[in-house]
């Protein structure tokens, strides 16, 4: 436990993004009574709230009695913002950092009720209703949930697509990786039907609703992944204008202030067209668990349509956020 809350702290002292921490043993974790980042053991997920987090999601039997739209206002002595600042320094079983202050919230408050302790005092509000206590109950059943998608809804697919009863459609990618697809190929054949088979999936699931008047992509709690095929779909946006993305360059080992070699890598831009070419209205939502690739869909959303981006602020994972 004392190695997991130092990482913890180490993981928010330094921002960074794509630095992880796996607990090989995770039946170790049971005993410590750890949860995992973005998950809950209560049946109930949340956001960050002005005035501290408000519930997104809640099963209709969840031990806590809430209610999706109900607002925690503190735990304890815990109130406004100290509310998700506390949850931000409690260990978890797998843990990895954060690159920025709107990110570490947004996982405390994913993670609040996969972590908060039993017999904590919850100071709740529904609505107009004054507020009242709820007590985190001791040796109930958990009800484990995945709170990575804000709405409590599967994740475990690569892409689907609905047509709404108002005719819109919307395709959910909650990742830019295939959720079967191991460890990435190495050699540059293989990477390109890699990148293939997944783009695939995506085109089939764009395929089924391109023909309705208007397309959401909703990318909320998206992994990150293959940043070609989020390109892909940007430049196939009504009004989508070319242009380089980034690049990246390595640093020269011990320099400081940092020099850095001249070849570039991961060199990303937009090329209009394609076959997610679409002439009809777009929206795009994201929000603050979008990380690495999806910081990329974002940021080239931004810069390179028109488009609509709704939602809270990428994680940053790259330096950058859409």
């Amino acid at each position: 436990m004392a190695f997991l809350t130092a990482m913890r702290a180490v993981f928010l002292a330094i921002p960074q993004g794509h630095q992880s921490l796996q607990v090989t043993a995770p039946a170790a974790c049971a005993g410590l009574g750890l949860g995992y980042v973005n998950h809950s053991r209560l049946g109930v997920c949340g956001r960050p709230h002005p005035e501290g987090l408000v519930v997104t999601f809640a099963q209709g039997d969840n031990g806590l009695g809430l209610q999706a739209g109900d607002v925690v206002l503190g735990a304890d002595d815990a109130a406004g913002p100290e509310l998700l600042d506390r949850s931000s320094r409690r260990p978890f079983c797998s843990d990895f950092s954060s690159p920025t202050d709107h990110h570490r919230r947004e996982t405390a408050a994913a993670s609040f009720f996969g972590q908060v302790p039993a017999g904590t005092v919850l100071r709740v509000r529904r609505g107009t209703a004054a507020p009242f206590d709820v007590e985190v109950p001791a040796g109930s059943t958990p009800q484990l949930l995945s709170c990575q998608d804000p709405l409590g809804r599967a994740i475990d697919f690569d892409a689907r697509a609905e047509v709404r009863p108002d005719g819109v459609a919307v395709i959910r990618l909650p990742r830019f990786y295939p959720l079967d697809g191991g460890p990435p190929p190495t050699t540059g054949a293989e990477q390109e039907a890699f990148i293939a088979a997944f783009q695939a999936k995506v085109q089939a699931a764009f395929d089924q609703v391109k023909s309705a008047p208007a397309i959401v992509w909703d990318v909320r709690g998206n992994y990150g992944g293959i940043t070609q095929v989020g390109l892909a779909i940007v430049a196939g946006m009504p009004g989508a204008q070319g242009g380089d993305l980034s690049s990246c360059r390595a640093r020269i080992p011990k320099t400081s202030p940092p020099k850095f070699y001249a070849p570039k890598y991961a060199e990303y831009k937009v090329t209009p067209g394609g076959s997610f070419a679409y002439g009809g209205k777009v929206a795009v939502v994201s929000d603050g668990l979008d990380y690495s690739a999806a910081d990329y869909f974002a940021l080239a959303v931004t810069t390179f349509t028109d488009v609509p981006l709704v939602g809270s602020a990428t994680a940053g994972a790259y330096g950058g956020s859409g």
